[in-house]
């Protein structure tokens, strides 16, 4: 409100400057030529009375002669009135004419003055309309730099929203890749022991449990023994062979047989030896990333409730597992 107020005051400031100084011109101008035609009307005025005056004398001077004589006087008198009267009128023009110039010279002096006046006005005036311009100026410039500011905290804001918006379109896109991916795993390890044979047969049910198929699959599993504790896990080539997709809820399986030895089938009766196996799952999923899952599982008497002095069937226990 206030830097709106100080720009109409200023142009309030200027007008009546203006105003003022064309008033004081215009009566100063006017008083001149009042004055001049004064000084015209004195002039006029004072060489009429003297004309008449001097008009009046002549005739005074002649009453008293003769005829001759008194005409005579007053074609002498006619003479010397009219020289008088032009002198005079002269006279009187040239101080007309000097009191004029002395007037308008005055005159012209005074509006000098009111001019510097004006002048040191005008300059009063410009140098605040300067100094509310440096003003004006200073705060736009901070203005506009708070709004610079203004614009790059908000650039800064849009950027980390972006970022943060970006990662959780990452986070969404990874979550969804990994609800909808496929999963392939194992559902279960059953097992048979066949007393007579030392015959020790495993079947490996393994399973899609994802929502999309999965892609260049193949699968192997070995079947070992290993004397406990176990110090080393039993190394496994990596699946071979063709590949092929694998649907949801699709199962397949892979059997393997140990004909076991009596020393071994000891082992497992006792708690110090156990039969091993190991399933290898290869396959990628809908989005190319390819999966490598190595799972163990084991079997011992201390483990199950068979003793391995009977034939049975059971399920095996899972020893570990990790995947690429």
């Amino acid at each position: 409100m206030g830097s709106g107020a100080k720009p109409k005051t200023r142009l309030v400031g200027w007008i009546t400057v203006f105003g003022l100084g064309s008033a004081l011109i215009g009566g100063i101008a006017g008083y001149g030529l009042f004055q001049q035609r004064a000084y015209q009307h004195q002039a006029e005025h004072e060489a009429t009375d003297y004309a008449k005056h001097a008009a009046a004398q002549g005739k005074q001077s002649c009453i008293r002669l003769a005829a001759p004589e008194k005409a005579q006087c007053l074609i002498d008198a006619q003479a010397e009135y009219n020289l008088k009267t032009s002198d005079k009128r002269r006279e009187y023009a040239d101080l007309v004419a000097q009191r004029k110039s002395a007037l308008w010279t005055f005159i012209m002096g005074l509006a000098a003055l009111i001019g510097m006046a004006l002048s040191a006005i005008g300059v009063i005036l410009i140098k605040q309309t300067f100094d509310e311009t440096k003003r004006t100026n200073r705060i736009a410039m901070k203005d506009n730099a708070r709004a610079t500011l203004r614009a790059i905290a908000s650039a800064k804001d849009t950027k980390t929203a972006l970022a943060i918006a970006a990662d959780q379109v990452e986070v969404s896109r990874e979550t969804a890749a990994k609800q909808l991916r496929a999963y392939v795993g194992v559902q279960a390890i059953n097992y048979t022991y066949n007393m007579e044979t030392r015959a020790f047969d495993t079947i490996a049910e393994v399973m899609n449990f994802g929502q999309t198929p999965a892609s260049q699959f193949r699968s192997t599993a070995s079947l070992t023994f290993c004397y406990l504790p176990i110090s080393q896990l039993p190394e496994v080539d990596l699946p071979v062979g063709n590949t092929h997709n694998f649907f949801p809820t699709m199962r397949t399986y892979m059997a393997n047989v140990w004909a076991a030895t009596d020393e071994r089938i000891a082992a497992v009766r006792n708690g110090t030896g156990c039969f091993f196996l190991t399933v290898i799952i290869e396959y990628r999923d809908y989005t190319g990333e390819r999966h490598l899952e190595r799972i163990r599982y084991y079997v011992t008497s201390n483990l199950n409730q068979a003793t391995f002095h009977s034939t049975h069937t059971g399920t095996m226990t899972f020893h570990s597992g990790e995947g690429d």
